[in-house]
């Protein structure tokens, strides 16, 4: 189970080229999110759904090509 709002930021850094018909920029991009995903079984019930994980968090690193 996994909570519904997610809060993340992302960074990218690039550089551009520029061609007669078209501009190119190749980039490196990172979205990290800033909270837990992950909601915690009751403390009542056995731990069916997340007994073994403590997190749960969303990490992406990317390529990335833009034509203009």
């Amino acid at each position: 189970r996994t909570r519904t709002n997610n809060f993340a930021w992302s960074a990218e850094i690039g550089i551009q080229f520029y061609f007669s018909k078209f501009k190119l920029t190749p980039a490196i991009r990172g979205t990290f999110l800033i909270n837990n995903e992950l909601v915690q079984d009751n403390a009542t019930t056995p731990n069916y759904w997340a007994g073994t994980m403590s997190s749960l968090k969303t990490n992406a690193l990317m390529f990335v090509l833009k034509f203009e």
